[in-house]
């Protein structure tokens, strides 16, 4: 065989792995922890139609500077956020500070745990 049918086939077999892969794309909504709740249902709206759709995504709550005293209040409004969606989703992650962020994941579909 020479190197050139080499390389062919080499590529094609890349090209059919690449057919059968799915990729996974991440969606993300940043909030403040003293979100008003008008914005808070626009944010909850947002995340139902991206559950939807079939994204996974990633809610963040930023702090700045002294603001990080609110934790708790961000792990809530994250928790109020999640029970919007309870019924069609799953949590991917639970919160977690990051620095000044704390971040939670959810994807879509339910388990049965």
């Amino acid at each position: 065989m020479d190197y050139g049918q080499l390389k062919y086939d080499h590529k094609k077999k890349m090209q059919e792995a690449k057919k059968k892969q799915s990729v996974v794309k991440v969606k993300e909504l940043k909030m403040r922890p003293k979100i008003e709740t008008h914005d808070f249902e626009v944010k909850a709206k947002k995340l139902v139609n991206f559950i939807n759709l079939g994204y996974k995504v990633r809610l963040v709550v930023r702090f700045r500077g002294r603001e990080i005293i609110y934790a708790e209040s961000a792990k809530e409004i994250l928790n109020n956020l999640f029970e919007k969606v309870s019924d069609i989703a799953h949590v991917e992650q639970n919160p977690s500070m990051a620095g000044y962020m704390m971040v939670m994941i959810v994807a879509p579909g339910v388990t049965n745990s």
